[in-house]
């Protein structure tokens, strides 16, 4: 007899979650799988790593980049009494702000501002360790997939609009990878309240493994950036705030 979703029990799920977990080595607490929800709150500074640009010299600064809206949440469940496995959400603003210098026509010096804003939704699959006493540690590992949803570019704070070798509108998001695969790791302090709540807070950095830029790209007669640019890797670095609630 076929069962439907509906007809399959919540521990019938947890005997099947629990079977896969232990063909991996893991023994869950008592023989029972626990799992925790935690919603979050991420935020983080931001940064676009190439090496052209740090070697520009003065003509190009980073300027400090950081984002406060940026929120998700995690389904985890908890593999033995302090170590687990959870896989997540989270909407993510991240980018580049830049200060040119650059000597004008007349011989004058021309200092203006630029910045890149790139939306993305991300999704980790992190193990994490949790301390058992009261006040203790935790630790997060894992990687995540980050998935572009919007570009903009700005220059002293206007957003500005490009154009394809066609005179068409361009859009940006052509010029970056769609997606990405970045290594995650983070620990910080957390407080049990008892054995279903805890409050913690993560110091996380997240660092992409493949160049984020598309650099076949042209616009018009040029490439949108020089084929011979570096590889660009974006990373965040932020205050992970979250609750964990177990169940059941």
């Amino acid at each position: 007899m076929n069962l439907l979703p509906s007809q399959l029990s919540l521990s019938k799920i947890k005997i099947i979650l629990a079977l896969l977990f232990l063909k991996f080595g893991f023994l869950p607490v008592q023989g029972q799988v626990h799992f925790e929800f935690t919603p979050i709150w991420l935020p983080q500074t931001n940064w676009l790593v190439n090496s052209d640009d740090y070697n520009a010299g003065a003509s190009l600064d980073y300027q400090l980049t950081y984002s406060l809206r940026n929120v998700g949440a995690s389904l985890g469940i908890r593999l033995a009494s302090n170590i687990g496995i959870e896989g997540g959400f989270i909407f993510s603003q991240q980018g580049q702000k830049y200060i040119h210098v650059q000597e004008d026509e007349m011989g004058g010096i021309d200092k203006f501002t630029t910045e890149v804003k790139l939306d993305y939704h991300k999704i980790p699959i992190l193990f994490f360790y949790k301390s058992p006493k009261r006040f203790g540690g935790i630790v997060k590992l894992g990687a995540q997939l980050s998935y572009l949803r919007g570009v903009n570019y700005l220059r002293q704070g206007k957003e500005l609009l490009f154009s394809d070798s066609q005179g068409n509108s361009f859009d940006l998001q052509a010029a970056y990878a769609k997606r990405n695969i970045d290594l995650v790791i983070g620990y910080g302090p957390i407080l049990n309240i008892n054995s279903n709540l805890a409050f913690y807070t993560l110091f996380r950095l997240d660092y992409s493994l493949n160049d984020i830029e598309n650099k076949t790209i042209q616009l018009e007669d040029s490439f949108f950036f020089n084929e011979f640019r570096l590889a660009t890797n974006a990373a965040t670095f932020g205050v992970e705030v979250g609750v964990k609630a177990s169940f059941p």
